[in-house]
């Protein structure tokens, strides 16, 4: 489990550098209507890594109480990261 919380806090913070270089070099564009006005800004950053250190935090207690639910719903959320991931790759390099 504890992999797995390393993991989601590295690609959330992955996927928020790679999201603000990629908006404010103008190869992409940010869709989502919630982040687009933070998309450029450092507090973006902060932000999705504050949510991602609190979104451990969360999933290891409800791993202390229901283990097998927490380590399916933090696999789901890792697997999501990491095809997230691949596919902005994907879309960088092809731009």
């Amino acid at each position: 489990m504890r992999l797995l919380l390393i993991l989601l806090i590295l690609f959330q913070t992955v996927d928020a550098v790679f999201t603000r270089w990629a908006v404010t070099e103008n190869l992409v564009r940010e869709w989502n209507p919630f982040v687009v006005s933070l998309a450029t800004d450092w507090h973006f950053l902060i932000i999705k890594i504050a949510g991602a250190l609190v979104s451990a935090l969360v999933l290891w207690s409800i791993y202390l109480r229901f283990p097998k639910t927490a380590i399916l719903g933090t696999s789901s959320v890792v697997a999501f990261y990491g095809l997230l991931l691949v596919w902005n790759s994907g879309i960088v390099v092809i731009a």
